[in-house]
């Protein structure tokens, strides 16, 4: 289960090229998620599944039809094995199409 929240596009800025300037577009949004993880190969426990819960901030960059770029940064809100409720991770991405 997702909810992800985003506001519209803000223009940052652009890029100037030798004809003329490409438009540098942000946008920032705020998500919510909820899973389940279901363990094939485990020790014997009395559940075989792990809820995973989080919510996070993402902000996402568009450079004309050609770049984009995205940096996510996640925070647990529920305890699993390997994590811990308030522990963060982060995300970034840089993409191009030619």
């Amino acid at each position: 289960v997702l909810f992800d929240l985003r506001a519209p596009p803000l223009n940052v800025g652009y890029f100037p090229t030798s004809h003329d300037a490409i438009p540098a577009n942000l946008r920032c949004s705020w998500f919510m998620d909820y899973g389940e993880t279901y363990l094939i190969d485990r020790h014997p426990t009395p559940n075989d599944r792990i809820e995973q819960w989080g919510t996070g901030l993402g902000f996402y960059l568009t450079v004309g039809q050609h770049v984009d770029a995205r940096l996510t940064l996640g925070w647990a809100l529920h305890d699993t094995p390997t994590t811990r409720a308030g522990s963060a991770q982060g995300y970034f991405n840089v993409g191009l199409q030619f």
